[in-house]
């Protein structure tokens, strides 16, 4: 049976509480905010008071910063989720060295907002979307260093969180380089940030359907839906299975409809 999702909101600015509630109370019945902080001594307050399922935490609040409310979280079991929601992309990388669950930019859209709830839920340990694996098989299965280029068919495990998401390549249908991480867009508006550069997916996925738009992108062509020009120099290629489009260059454009030739 599905139960409420509980989430806590932090930030330091009251408008952008008030923004990210409404978005959660127009189109999220399953999510209920049980409390709002504006400080990390507030926020830690009421964490260990009201025990959340998932906490929307800001990272910009003077004179702290969302990362400073992590360790009062220690002992809270089950731990919450945390979705850093900032209108900063500086610290995305630090984000996800803490575990987060994800990493949302203010304005935050709708469609944004429930693909996050989402996986949310899919995280929760009462109804896990896929079985956890011990500590041996996560680490026999997760053999990514390979130098075999992998089939469509090919089973690959994604570690994202505490669960382990296996897959096979050919449900893979981009992959983002993001500094030394890289993050793997799926279907269903999943993704998974993974610590393995750009250059590893590059040699394991098959080049026959995998296409190098930029050195920050590769991209499943045949999982292209369409594209919409936005300008001379940005387009908007929607893949199937996601409700986000990915933002392309000129260049990168050009470098694609080259690879489809």
């Amino acid at each position: 049976m599905t139960t409420t999702l509980r989430a806590l909101l932090v930030d330091d600015e009251r408008l952008a509480r008030r923004s990210l509630r409404e978005l959660l109370e127009e189109s999220h019945p399953g999510v209920a905010v049980v409390g709002e902080a504006d400080s990390v001594e507030s926020a830690a307050a009421l964490a260990q008071e009201q025990r959340p399922d998932v906490i929307f935490l800001d990272i910009q609040m003077p004179p702290d910063n969302g990362f400073a409310l992590l360790p009062h979280l220690a002992g809270l079991e089950p731990a919450p989720a945390i979705v850093f929601v900032t209108a900063h992309s500086a610290h995305a990388v630090q984000a996800f060295e803490v575990d987060a669950l994800d990493y949302l930019l203010k304005p935050v859209s709708p469609s944004r907002l429930a693909a996050m709830v989402k996986r949310i839920e899919s995280h929760r340990p009462a109804a896990p979307e896929e079985p956890l694996l011990t500590e041996t098989q996560r680490v026999s299965e997760l053999q990514l260093d390979g130098a075999d280029v992998l089939a469509l068919s090919d089973p690959v495990a994604l570690r994202d969180g505490a669960v382990v998401r296996r897959v096979t390549a050919g449900q893979i249908l981009a992959v983002q380089a993001e500094g030394s991480y890289t993050r793997v867009l799926l279907d269903k508006d999943h993704a998974v940030m993974m610590k393995l550069p750009l250059s590893h997916w590059e040699k394991r996925l098959p080049c026959d359907h995998f296409s190098k738009t930029s050195r920050s992108l590769l991209l499943q062509h045949k999982r292209i839906a369409h594209w919409i020009a936005l300008s001379r120099d940005r387009t908007e290629v929607f893949l199937h299975g996601r409700t986000e489009p990915l933002i392309l260059s000129r260049l990168e454009i050009q470098r694609l409809k080259g690879g489809l030739e």
